[in-house]
Protein backbone atom coordinates (compact mmCIF):
# COMPACT_ATOMS: atom_id res chain seq x y z
CA UNK A 1 0.00 0.00 0.00
CA UNK A 2 1.45 3.31 -1.01
CA UNK A 3 0.38 6.78 0.00
CA UNK A 4 -2.06 7.31 -2.85
CA UNK A 5 -2.01 4.21 -5.05
CA UNK A 6 -2.75 0.51 -4.66
CA UNK A 7 -2.70 -1.56 -7.85
CA UNK A 8 -2.78 -5.16 -8.94
CA UNK A 9 -4.40 -6.56 -5.78
CA UNK A 10 -6.81 -9.47 -5.94
CA UNK A 11 -8.54 -8.94 -2.60
CA UNK A 12 -8.26 -5.84 -0.46
CA UNK A 13 -9.52 -5.65 3.14
CA UNK A 14 -8.45 -2.41 4.79
CA UNK A 15 -9.11 -0.24 7.81
CA UNK A 16 -7.84 3.19 6.79
CA UNK A 17 -7.04 6.14 9.09
CA UNK A 18 -6.26 9.66 8.05
CA UNK A 19 -2.86 9.69 9.78
CA UNK A 20 -0.39 10.32 6.98
CA UNK A 21 -2.83 9.25 4.26
CA UNK A 22 -4.50 11.93 2.15
CA UNK A 23 -5.86 10.02 -0.87
CA UNK A 24 -6.38 6.36 -1.70
CA UNK A 25 -6.65 4.75 -5.13
CA UNK A 26 -7.35 1.03 -5.60
CA UNK A 27 -7.53 -0.43 -9.10
CA UNK A 28 -8.18 -3.80 -10.72
CA UNK A 29 -9.10 -5.64 -7.52
CA UNK A 30 -11.22 -8.79 -7.52
CA UNK A 31 -13.08 -7.45 -4.46
CA UNK A 32 -12.62 -4.81 -1.78
CA UNK A 33 -13.73 -4.68 1.86
CA UNK A 34 -13.17 -1.45 3.76
CA UNK A 35 -13.33 -1.17 7.52
CA UNK A 36 -13.56 2.11 9.42
CA UNK A 37 -12.09 4.61 6.97
CA UNK A 38 -11.32 8.30 7.27
CA UNK A 39 -9.71 10.20 4.41
CA UNK A 40 -9.50 13.97 4.13
CA UNK A 41 -8.93 13.64 0.39
CA UNK A 42 -10.23 11.37 -2.35
CA UNK A 43 -11.10 7.68 -2.54
CA UNK A 44 -10.84 6.29 -6.08
CA UNK A 45 -11.85 2.67 -6.69
CA UNK A 46 -11.33 1.69 -10.31
CA UNK A 47 -12.44 -1.38 -12.24
CA UNK A 48 -13.24 -3.67 -9.32
CA UNK A 49 -14.55 -6.92 -10.82
CA UNK A 50 -16.57 -8.04 -7.82
CA UNK A 51 -18.04 -6.05 -4.94
CA UNK A 52 -16.75 -3.11 -2.97
CA UNK A 53 -17.97 -3.48 0.61
CA UNK A 54 -18.17 -0.61 3.10
CA UNK A 55 -18.31 -2.52 6.39
CA UNK A 56 -17.87 0.33 8.87
CA UNK A 57 -18.57 4.05 8.95
CA UNK A 58 -16.58 5.81 6.22
CA UNK A 59 -15.81 9.53 6.01
CA UNK A 60 -13.93 11.12 3.14
CA UNK A 61 -13.58 14.10 0.85
CA UNK A 62 -14.75 12.76 -2.51
CA UNK A 63 -15.39 9.22 -3.75
CA UNK A 64 -15.33 7.80 -7.26
CA UNK A 65 -16.25 4.11 -7.34
CA UNK A 66 -16.46 1.79 -10.34
CA UNK A 67 -17.33 -1.69 -9.15
CA UNK A 68 -19.34 -4.81 -9.91
CA UNK A 69 -21.43 -3.74 -6.91
CA UNK A 70 -21.03 -1.23 -4.10
CA UNK A 71 -22.46 -2.63 -0.87
CA UNK A 72 -23.27 -0.32 2.03
CA UNK A 73 -23.18 -2.27 5.27
CA UNK A 74 -22.48 0.98 7.12
CA UNK A 75 -22.83 4.70 6.53
CA UNK A 76 -20.80 6.60 3.93
CA UNK A 77 -20.21 10.36 4.24
CA UNK A 78 -18.50 12.56 1.68
CA UNK A 79 -17.68 16.22 2.22
CA UNK A 80 -17.71 16.64 -1.56
CA UNK A 81 -19.22 14.29 -4.13
CA UNK A 82 -19.84 10.55 -4.33
CA UNK A 83 -19.93 9.09 -7.85
CA UNK A 84 -20.77 5.40 -8.23
CA UNK A 85 -20.71 3.40 -11.45
CA UNK A 86 -22.43 0.06 -11.09
CA UNK A 87 -25.16 -1.17 -8.70
CA UNK A 88 -25.41 0.44 -5.25
CA UNK A 89 -26.91 -1.85 -2.60
CA UNK A 90 -28.13 -0.81 0.84
CA UNK A 91 -27.43 -3.92 2.92
CA UNK A 92 -28.39 -2.26 6.22
CA UNK A 93 -30.41 0.68 7.55
CA UNK A 94 -27.72 3.26 6.80
CA UNK A 95 -27.21 6.75 5.39
CA UNK A 96 -25.36 7.90 2.27
CA UNK A 97 -24.51 11.56 2.78
CA UNK A 98 -22.60 13.85 0.39
CA UNK A 99 -22.81 17.30 -1.17
CA UNK A 100 -23.59 15.67 -4.51
CA UNK A 101 -24.41 12.05 -5.38
CA UNK A 102 -24.39 10.49 -8.84
CA UNK A 103 -25.28 6.82 -9.42
CA UNK A 104 -24.69 5.44 -12.91
CA UNK A 105 -26.58 2.22 -12.35
CA UNK A 106 -29.31 0.88 -10.08
CA UNK A 107 -29.97 1.43 -6.37
CA UNK A 108 -31.45 -1.49 -4.46
CA UNK A 109 -32.52 -2.04 -0.87
CA UNK A 110 -32.21 -5.46 0.73
CA UNK A 111 -35.31 -6.95 2.33
CA UNK A 112 -36.96 -4.87 5.09
CA UNK A 113 -34.38 -2.09 4.92
CA UNK A 114 -34.86 1.65 5.39
CA UNK A 115 -32.22 3.65 3.54
CA UNK A 116 -31.52 7.36 3.73
CA UNK A 117 -29.83 9.56 1.13
CA UNK A 118 -28.83 13.08 2.17
CA UNK A 119 -27.38 15.47 -0.37
CA UNK A 120 -26.74 19.16 -0.83
CA UNK A 121 -26.45 21.55 -3.75
CA UNK A 122 -24.98 18.83 -5.98
CA UNK A 123 -28.26 16.92 -5.77
CA UNK A 124 -29.02 13.27 -6.45
CA UNK A 125 -28.91 11.78 -9.97
CA UNK A 126 -29.72 8.12 -10.66
CA UNK A 127 -29.59 6.81 -14.22
CA UNK A 128 -30.95 3.35 -13.37
CA UNK A 129 -33.78 1.86 -11.30
CA UNK A 130 -34.35 2.42 -7.58
CA UNK A 131 -35.81 -0.85 -6.31
CA UNK A 132 -36.64 -2.98 -3.29
CA UNK A 133 -37.61 -6.63 -2.97
CA UNK A 134 -40.87 -8.45 -3.47
CA UNK A 135 -40.45 -10.32 -0.17
CA UNK A 136 -39.99 -7.47 2.32
CA UNK A 137 -40.96 -3.90 3.13
CA UNK A 138 -38.44 -1.27 2.05
CA UNK A 139 -38.44 2.50 2.45
CA UNK A 140 -36.16 5.11 0.91
CA UNK A 141 -35.84 8.58 2.43
CA UNK A 142 -34.25 11.36 0.36
CA UNK A 143 -33.30 14.77 1.75
CA UNK A 144 -31.76 17.07 -0.85
CA UNK A 145 -32.15 20.21 1.23
CA UNK A 146 -33.35 23.49 -0.23
CA UNK A 147 -30.68 23.58 -2.95
CA UNK A 148 -30.40 20.00 -4.24
CA UNK A 149 -32.38 18.51 -7.12
CA UNK A 150 -33.59 14.90 -7.29
CA UNK A 151 -33.38 13.31 -10.75
CA UNK A 152 -34.24 9.59 -10.98
CA UNK A 153 -34.75 7.53 -14.12
CA UNK A 154 -37.04 4.86 -12.65
CA UNK A 155 -38.56 4.43 -9.22
CA UNK A 156 -39.78 0.99 -8.21
CA UNK A 157 -40.21 -0.73 -11.59
CA UNK A 158 -42.62 -3.22 -9.98
CA UNK A 159 -39.81 -4.63 -7.82
CA UNK A 160 -41.47 -4.20 -4.45
CA UNK A 161 -40.23 -0.82 -3.21
CA UNK A 162 -42.87 0.16 -0.68
CA UNK A 163 -42.41 3.84 -0.02
CA UNK A 164 -40.24 6.77 -1.07
CA UNK A 165 -40.18 9.98 0.97
CA UNK A 166 -38.56 13.01 -0.64
CA UNK A 167 -38.32 15.13 2.48
CA UNK A 168 -36.91 18.27 0.90
CA UNK A 169 -35.59 19.30 -2.51
CA UNK A 170 -35.09 22.19 -4.90
CA UNK A 171 -36.81 20.23 -7.70
CA UNK A 172 -37.85 16.67 -8.53
CA UNK A 173 -37.79 14.88 -11.89
CA UNK A 174 -38.72 11.17 -12.01
CA UNK A 175 -39.25 9.51 -15.38
CA UNK A 176 -41.07 6.33 -14.32
CA UNK A 177 -42.81 5.31 -11.08
CA UNK A 178 -44.13 1.93 -9.94
CA UNK A 179 -44.39 1.53 -6.16
CA UNK A 180 -46.22 -0.83 -3.83
CA UNK A 181 -46.93 2.06 -1.47
CA UNK A 182 -46.61 5.82 -1.42
CA UNK A 183 -44.45 8.52 -2.96
CA UNK A 184 -44.35 11.54 -0.64
CA UNK A 185 -42.77 14.69 -2.09
CA UNK A 186 -41.81 18.08 -0.67
CA UNK A 187 -40.07 20.56 -2.97
CA UNK A 188 -39.58 24.31 -3.13
CA UNK A 189 -39.37 24.08 -6.94
CA UNK A 190 -40.90 22.16 -9.82
CA UNK A 191 -41.99 18.52 -9.56
CA UNK A 192 -42.21 16.52 -12.80
CA UNK A 193 -43.42 12.90 -12.64
CA UNK A 194 -43.36 11.72 -16.23
CA UNK A 195 -45.17 8.40 -15.87
CA UNK A 196 -46.99 6.69 -13.01
CA UNK A 197 -48.70 3.33 -12.79
CA UNK A 198 -52.18 2.67 -11.45
CA UNK A 199 -51.09 1.32 -8.03
CA UNK A 200 -48.80 4.08 -6.74
CA UNK A 201 -50.41 6.48 -4.29
CA UNK A 202 -49.00 9.98 -4.84
CA UNK A 203 -49.17 12.13 -1.72
CA UNK A 204 -47.78 15.63 -1.67
CA UNK A 205 -47.81 16.37 2.04
CA UNK A 206 -45.55 19.40 1.90
CA UNK A 207 -45.56 22.43 -0.32
CA UNK A 208 -44.53 22.25 -3.95
CA UNK A 209 -43.32 25.75 -4.61
CA UNK A 210 -43.25 25.55 -8.41
CA UNK A 211 -45.28 23.64 -10.98
CA UNK A 212 -46.49 20.08 -10.42
CA UNK A 213 -46.78 17.86 -13.51
CA UNK A 214 -48.03 14.26 -13.32
CA UNK A 215 -48.40 12.20 -16.48
CA UNK A 216 -51.54 10.20 -15.75
CA UNK A 217 -51.58 8.20 -18.98
CA UNK A 218 -51.55 4.87 -17.11
CA UNK A 219 -54.00 5.68 -14.34
CA UNK A 220 -57.38 7.15 -13.43
CA UNK A 221 -57.04 10.93 -13.61
CA UNK A 222 -58.66 11.27 -10.17
CA UNK A 223 -56.26 8.91 -8.45
CA UNK A 224 -53.36 11.26 -7.53
CA UNK A 225 -53.95 12.64 -4.02
CA UNK A 226 -52.63 16.20 -3.90
CA UNK A 227 -52.69 17.34 -0.28
CA UNK A 228 -50.66 20.49 -0.71
CA UNK A 229 -50.57 23.99 -2.16
CA UNK A 230 -49.23 24.49 -5.68
CA UNK A 231 -48.85 27.27 -8.18
CA UNK A 232 -49.68 25.00 -11.12
CA UNK A 233 -51.07 21.45 -11.12
CA UNK A 234 -51.07 19.43 -14.33
CA UNK A 235 -51.91 15.74 -14.68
Amino acid sequence: IRDDLVTGVQTCALPISSQGLENLEISDAASISLGATTLPGDLDIIATIGATNFNAVTSLGNATISSGATNLNAGLTGIGTVDVTGPLVFKADVTLDAAGISITGDISLDSDRTATIVTGSGGLAVTGVVEGTLAGTETLNIDAGATGSVDINSLGAATGLDAVNIINSASVDIDDISLVGNLDVTSIGNVDLASTDATTALRFLGDVGGSLTVNAANRDRKSPRLNSSHQIISY
